[in-house]
C-alpha cells in the first residue's frame, strides 16, 4: 500500500510539469500569434524546438547522473558532489564543441534551408550568438534535473520546471507586447529564462544533495557516466531529430507559415500523452528493480490502466480538436490545421502506446534496442515525410508521422515481449479511434450530426473503458459513486 501511495504520489508529480505547460500554450499560443504573425511564430517554433533539442548534447549525462546520484543515495555529499561536478565538467567540454558547430551551422539553416521572409530573416541573423549560447545552458539543466530525479526529488524538480514553463511563455510575450515582434528581442529573452531556471536547479541541488564543492572531474567516474549515457545519447539525438524534422521539412517545401498550421494541433496533441510519459517515468525505477517476469507483469498491468484512460480522452480530443482550433484561434486557422490535428491525435494515441515498453526496455539495460530502433527509421521517416508533403500536404506530414510511431511502437512491443498480449488489447481501441477518425472527417463542426457523433463516440468509448478496466478498479469506482448517492439522498 505505501509502495503505491509512493507511485501514484511521484506520477502526480511527473504529471504537474506538462499540465501546466499545456494550460500556458492554451492561453499563450493566440496572443502569440495576433502579436507576432504566423510566419515569425513558425519561425519562433522551430528556435523553441531547438532549444529543447539542445539538452541532447549533454549524451545521456543527465539520465547517467540520476543513476549514479541514486548508486550512492546513502553515502557522503562528497561522493554525490564528484558524480555531479564531473557530470558537468565534461558537459562544458562538449558545449564548446557544440558552441562552435552551431555557430557555423545555423546561420546555413536559417538563411538557405528554410523558406523565410527577407525582413524576418534579418531578425534571425541576430540571435545566432544566443542560440549557440543556450547550449551550456540547456545541458547543465539536463544534469542538475538528473540530480534532482536520482535523489527522487519529484516534487522540486517539477515545481522549478513549472516555474521555468511559465516564464519561458510569458517572458517573451510581455517583451512583444511591451516593445517590439522582433526575434531579435524575444529569442534572448526566452534564453534568459532557461537560465534563471538552471540557476533555481543549481541552489536546490547544492543545499540539498551535494554542497557547493562542484569543481571535480574525477576520470572513473567519468568513465561510468559515459558509459552508461552512450546508447542513451544516441536515442536522446535521433528521437528528437525525427520529431524536429518536420518543422524543418514543412519550412522548407511550404514555408514557416504552414509551420504554425502543423505546430499548434502537433504540440496539442502532444499534450494528450502526459499520462503515458507520467506512467513511465514512475514506473522506471520499478522496471529496474523487480525480476523480469515481474518486470513485464507490471508492465501489462500498467499498459491496461493506460489504455482505459487514454481511449476516451483521445476518441473525444480527435471529435473536438476541430471546433476548439475555431473558439481558440478562429476558423480560417482551423481550416487548415484541424485535418492534421486529427490524424496527429491518433498518431500520438499509437506512440503513448510505446511509453511503458520504451521504460521497460531501458530499465532493463538494454538501450542499444531503443537507439537501433530510432536509427532504422531515421531515413525512412525523412523520406515518407517528403513524399507526404508533395503528395498531401500538411495532412501527408502527419500520415508519415503515423505510420513512423506505428513501426516505433511494434518494435518497441516486440522487444518487450508483449506484442501479441498488446496487439488483442489494441483492436477495439484502434476502432473506436478510426470511426471518430472518420466521422470528425465528415460532419461540419457544431451541426446536429456532429452532435450525435460526439454522443456516440462519448459513449462507446467510455463504455468500452468500463467494462475493460481492471475489476478492482471498476469495483472501486463503483464504491465510491454508491457512496456519492447515498450521501446525496441522506442530504435529500
Amino acid at each position: 500500500m505505501k509502495e503505491a501511495m509512493s507511485l501514484r504520489k511521484n506520477t502526480l508529480y511527473n504529471l504537474l510539469g506538462p499540465v501546466a505547460m499545456l494550460a500556458v500554450s492554451l492561453l499563450t499560443v493566440p496572443a502569440y500569434l495576433g502579436l507576432i504573425g504566423e510566419t515569425r511564430y513558425g519561425v519562433l517554433a522551430i528556435v523553441w524546438a531547438l532549444l529543447g533539442y539542445f539538452g541532447v548534447f549533454d549524451l545521456g549525462l543527465g539520465r547517467a547522473t540520476a543513476q549514479e546520484i541514486a548508486r550512492i543515495e546513502s553515502r557522503s555529499r562528497d561522493e554525490k558532489a564528484r558524480a555531479l561536478g564531473t557530470a558537468i565538467s565534461i558537459n562544458l567540454g562538449l558545449a564548446v564543441v557544440a558552441f562552435a558547430i552551431l555557430w557555423f551551422a545555423l546561420p546555413f539553416v536559417f538563411s538557405d534551408v528554410l523558406k523565410i521572409d527577407e525582413p524576418i530573416r534579418e531578425e534571425i541573423g541576430q540571435i545566432v550568438p544566443w542560440l549557440c549560447f543556450a547550449v551550456p545552458v540547456a545541458t547543465i539543466s539536463a544534469v542538475l534535473g538528473g540530480a534532482l530525479q536520482g535523489a527522487s526529488q519529484f516534487r522540486a524538480l517539477n515545481l522549478i520546471l513549472v516555474l521555468g514553463a511559465l516564464l519561458f511563455q510569458l517572458v517573451p510575450l510581455g517583451l512583444a507586447y511591451e516593445f517590439s515582434n522582433s526575434l531579435a528581442l524575444l529569442i534572448p529573452g526566452a534564453l534568459l529564462t532557461r537560465i534563471v531556471t538552471l540557476f533555481l536547479m543549481l541552489l536546490f541541488v547544492a543545499r540539498s544533495i551535494t554542497g557547493w564543492n562542484l569543481l571535480h572531474c574525477d576520470r572513473s567516474t567519468a568513465r561510468r557516466l559515459v558509459s552508461f549515457g552512450s546508447w542513451v545519447t544516441i536515442s536522446s539525438i535521433v528521437g528528437p531529430l525525427m520529431t524536429m524534422l518536420d518543422r524543418f521539412v514543412i519550412g522548407a517545401l511550404q514555408g514557416a507559415r504552414q509551420v504554425a498550421h502543423y505546430t499548434v494541433p502537433f504540440n496539442l496533441a502532444d499534450r494528450t500523452t502526459l499520462i503515458a510519459s507520467a506512467l513511465g517515468s514512475t514506473l522506471f525505477p520499478r522496471f529496474s528493480e523487480l525480476p523480469e517476469d515481474d518486470a513485464r507483469r507490471l508492465l501489462g498491468m500498467g499498459s491496461d490502466r493506460l489504455l482505459v484512460a487514454m481511449t476516451p480522452l483521445f476518441a473525444v480530443a480527435i471529435l473536438a480538436v476541430g471546433p476548439f482550433l475555431e473558439i481558440w484561434i478562429d476558423p480560417e486557422f482551423a481550416a487548415e490545421a484541424a485535418p492534421v490535428g486529427r490524424l496527429l491525435l491518433l498518431a500520438f494515441f499509437v506512440n503513448a502506446v510505446a511509453y511503458l515498453p520504451f521504460s521497460f526496455i531501458q530499465a532493463r539495460g538494454r538501450p542499444d534496442i531503443i537507439a537501433k530502433i530510432h536509427l532504422c527509421e531515421l531515413l525512412p521517416y525523412f523520406a515518407l515525410l517528403a513524399a507526404g508533403l508533395w503528395l498531401f500536404g500538411l495532412w501527408g506530414a502527419g500520415l508519415a508521422f503515423l505510420l513512423r510511431v506505428g513501426a516505433d511502437t511494434i518494435l518497441m512491443l516486440g522487444f518487450a515481449g508483449v506484442l501479441a498480449e498488446m496487439f488483442r488489447k489494441l483492436v477495439m481501441p484502434l476502432i473506436i479511434l478510426a470511426v471518430t477518425l472518420v466521422l470528425s472527417s465528415t460532419f461540419e463542426s457544431w451541426s446536429q450530426l456532429w452532435w450525435l457523433s460526439f454522443a456516440f463516440v462519448a459513449s462507446a468509448a467510455s463504455g468500452w473503458a468500463f467494462v475493460s478496466m481492471p475489476t478492482s478498479l471498476r469495483t472501486e469506482i463503483i464504491d465510491r459513486l454508491t457512496s456519492v448517492f447515498r450521501g446525496s439522498e441522506q442530504g435529500g
